[in-house]
Formats: structure tokens, sequence, C-alpha cells
């Protein structure tokens, strides 16, 4: 569907430092404080913020009540024979809310920072929601389609308001 394709107004986030509600700011800012004197903090917590909008956004979207809560893995018994790690909207905003997103424990060489290496792992989890999906979910069946749905909002979404933000280190991580 073409709707999938793009962000229309009417379902735009607010976007940039100055359109973000300052509660949320300072929400993502208090979370990730311990790595306040990153030179990228302030850049990087914005885009947190954004990431924080566009998953309520696609949890609206069509089909998103289905990616909010983790799977139930009592009800879908095979689902971790499958699946290794586990993934939703509502984990990954619990954690960014928490701060519980971190950066590695292991010695960088410079490549990214640790609010950059964050953002990556953000960005990685929701790209595991829809790995998921479409991996257990037969190509065809509906849970299936669902995926592919909330896969190509959510590229709408990364490409109007991420893509062109990210450094090319965490650009260069998401392919890996």
């Amino acid at each position: 569907c073409e709707d999938d394709l793009q962000v229309h107004p009417d379902e735009d986030i607010n976007a940039g430092v100055n359109n973000i509600p300052n509660d949320e700011k300072e929400k993502i800012q208090n979370a990730y404080k311990e790595w306040e004197e990153e030179g990228s903090f302030t850049f990087n917590s914005l885009i947190l913020c954004e990431l924080l909008q566009i998953l309520s956004k696609l949890s609206e979207y069509d089909y998103g009540e289905l990616f909010i809560a983790p799977v139930d893995t009592n009800m879908i018994t095979d689902y971790l024979k499958t699946i290794s790690t586990p993934m939703d909207y509502g984990t990954i905003i619990s954690k960014l809310e928490k701060g519980e997103y971190a950066p590695s424990s292991e010695e960088k060489d410079g490549e990214m920072d640790a609010m950059e290496e964050i953002v990556l792992y953000a960005l990685k989890d929701i790209l595991q929601v829809y790995h998921n999906c479409l991996m257990y979910n037969p190509k065809g069946g509906m849970y299936h389609r669902a995926g592919e749905v909330q896969a190509r909002k959510r590229n709408a979404y990364y490409s109007k308001h991420i893509a062109d933000r990210i450094s090319p280190s965490i650009a260069a991580g998401l392919t890996k």
C-alpha cells in the first residue's frame, strides 16, 4: 500500500530540537544522564526522543497493536524454538524511558561514542521486531503481512527523520 511508504502530515512526529516537548527531552536526558559528557549527547538524545514518538505512531498504525507487547510464549509454545531474541515496541519504549540501553563495555577505537551506540542498539531492536515476525510467520499469512506493513511504515519514518542524521558509524552498524 502506498500509505505504508510515506509519512502523511496527520501521522507525523514532532521532530527537531524546538518541536519535541521539554518533558520528553528531560525524560530521555535524565535516563541517559550517565553519558551526558559524550560529545553527541544532546543530538542523540533528541534522536531517542524521536524514536519514542515513531514507536508510538507505529503502535497506532495498521497492525501496530500486534507489536506493542511481547509474544505470549505460553500460548505460542514453539516461538522460542525459532526466535532467539524476542522484541516488541513496548519493550523498546520501556528500555528507552528507563535508560536501559547502554554502550558495550568493549574498548572502541573511536568509531562511536556511548550515545551513538545507544541509538544503534535501539534501532537494531526495532529492526529485530520485523525480523522476528517475518522469520516466524509464514509468507502470505496475516501476521507476516502485518510485519511487512509495519516494516514499510517504519522505513518511511526512518527515511524522513533518522537516516540522514545518524553518523556513518551508526548507519554501518545497522548493516552488520
